[in-house]
């Protein structure tokens, strides 16, 4: 896909993207270059990755806009490198949680293989209960939610 086209859908898109998953707080900052997976094979392109620094409430996306087919996949890996924000408690519990394996070692390497696959499957079933939003994709005039009502806000009248 054309790298102007690919932004321009972002800047349309992303703010009603992250208020629709609960993440309006966040401050994501999408960059657009050609990327390689981790295994790092002649043929193996990468369509997005997301960096998150928790503590800040921020997030680094990378989206190949060159191996992009149209917008449909575009907003299918859109939405994939966003939804990996809101398991962002997940990967803070890991971080502690794998501090004791030794960087390199079999444990290390079956711990990584094992949260790739817990994670990438998690996304797959949030995905596919997006797609199955009524209220997606949103009319072209339609307002940007507001932010979540605060924990201890009262629910609302027809709850």
């Amino acid at each position: 896909m054309d790298e102007s086209k690919v932004r321009e859908w972002i800047a349309a898109n992303e703010e009603k993207l992250r208020a629709a998953m609960g993440l309006a707080h966040w401050k994501v900052t999408w960059f657009f270059e050609p990327l390689t997976a981790r295994t790092g094979g002649p043929d193996d392109a990468c369509l997005g990755r997301c960096e998150i620094l928790p503590d800040y409430d921020r997030a680094i996306i990378r989206l190949n806009f060159a191996e992009l087919e149209d917008e449909s996949h575009l907003e299918r890996i859109a939405v994939h490198e966003l939804l990996h924000v809101t398991l962002v408690p997940m990967q803070v519990y890991r971080e502690w949680a794998s501090q004791t394996i030794e960087g390199g070692s079999a444990a290390d390497h079956q711990e990584d293989r094992l949260w790739d696959y817990l994670i990438e499957q998690t996304l797959l079933c949030l995905e596919r209960l997006w797609r199955r939003r009524p209220d997606w994709p949103p009319r072209p005039d339609a307002p940007i939610p507001a932010p979540e009502a605060p924990v201890d806000a009262a629910p609302p009248a027809d709850a």
